[in-house]
């Protein structure tokens, strides 16, 4: 159980070698599908597209969450720069 929704309603979504979404890759969105991304995953400081996967969800009226916490640590490590991506 997720958030009370169910793990029959839990979908995982393909990445990167990074553990970054692949955009083009993401299931069919609707208005009750909630996409949670990360800017900065916790073992690679990869960053998701996040806009180019906020701008398919807008368009099927999906929900987004954002989790930036990391974002701030392993994100902007020199080693990790690279995997940034829509952070300004």
């Amino acid at each position: 159980m997720l958030a009370g929704f169910g793990a029959d309603n839990i979908i995982k979504v393909a990445t990167d070698e990074h553990d970054a979404i692949i955009a083009e890759k993401m299931p069919v969105l609707d208005e009750s599908t909630i996409v949670c991304l990360q800017a900065g995953n916790v073992k690679t400081g990869a960053i998701d597209p996040i806009k180019d996967i906020c701008l398919i969800a807008k368009e099927k009226g999906a929900y987004v969450h954002i989790d930036g916490a990391l974002v701030c640590g392993q994100g902007f490590l020199p080693k990790n720069l690279n995997l940034q991506r829509d952070v300004n």
